[in-house]
């Protein structure tokens, strides 16, 4: 590691798996079990090069069309793993079904539709988290609880 913005994310980087290491042997957890997903949306190409340098696989974004010039430009690597973390208007879902290992956002049926086929297209599988709203407010994303 080369530059001081490398060496500075290698330490809190560390020390935050250092963290979960503890909390989870706390709460009677396999660390490996715990998953670190460091968001980088907004933040440029360099600093996502400096988190693989330094050993991080697990990136989040939530803008697709941001983060696919971030993935098309790094390309390939072993392990590497894109989340999409935020909201996803259906226009987009191509996008995501196309480039991404996980969706954390997933809020309705429909969407999990266009994701499944447009995934099916590519000969992929997407892995989704389902998001709910269990607040019940109208205004909120998410699939109801009650």
């Amino acid at each position: 590691m080369n530059n001081q913005y490398t060496q500075e994310l290698k330490i809190r980087y560390d020390l935050t798996r250092e963290r979960i290491y503890t909390s989870a042997q706390k709460a009677g957890r396999n660390p490996d079990s715990v998953r670190l997903v460091v968001v980088t949306k907004t933040h440029p190409l360099e600093r996502i090069q400096a988190a693989l340098e330094v050993g991080i696989l697990d990136f989040g974004e939530n803008y697709p069309e941001e983060a696919v010039e971030k993935i098309d430009s790094i390309g390939s690597v072993a392990g590497l793993n894109w989340h999409m973390i935020g909201h996803i208007q259906s226009r987009k879902a191509e996008l995501v079904a196309k480039n991404f290992s996980l969706v954390h956002s997933l809020d309705s049926y429909k969407l999990a539709e266009r994701l499944n086929r447009f995934a099916n297209e590519k000969g992929r599988v997407l892995s989704v988290l389902l998001e709910c709203n269990v607040s019940g407010e109208e205004s909120k994303f998410g699939y109801p609880t009650f």
